[in-house]
């Protein structure tokens, strides 16, 4: 038999269809944490931040809480909306609350 037939003919399969997304799940569901709690001062450090980054149009880091895990996200923050408690990130709308840090980069140039 020609190796180019043989070589298909072992190739590997998903015997038990279902198996591996039911393992990536099981694993995303034993890897969840708990939801960070904000002390006083580390909410009002995230607060100053934000408004440091919208007034400077700085490209900021965002760290949120998402479902058991912790995200980053990077971009311009364009608006922060008190009323229904969020940021908008570029295309993104993040909640006040699911935010754990806030990093600013802001250019040495601009704060002289």
């Amino acid at each position: 038999m020609p190796s180019n037939e043989r070589k298909g003919k072992w190739q590997p399969f998903d015997a038990l269809e279902g198996f591996r997304d039911a393992l990536v799940a099981t694993e995303r569901k034993k890897n969840k944490i708990p939801k960070p709690e904000l002390l006083p001062d580390a909410a009002a450090e995230i607060d100053r931040a934000l408004r440091m980054a919208v007034e400077s149009r700085a490209e900021a880091g965002i760290a949120y809480y998402n479902d058991g895990e912790i995200l980053k996200t990077t971009g311009v923050i364009t608006k922060i909306d008190a009323v229904n408690r969020s940021v908008r990130v570029g295309r993104r709308k993040i909640a006040l609350d699911s935010i754990v840090d806030v990093s600013v980069n802001i250019d040495e140039r601009e704060q002289c």
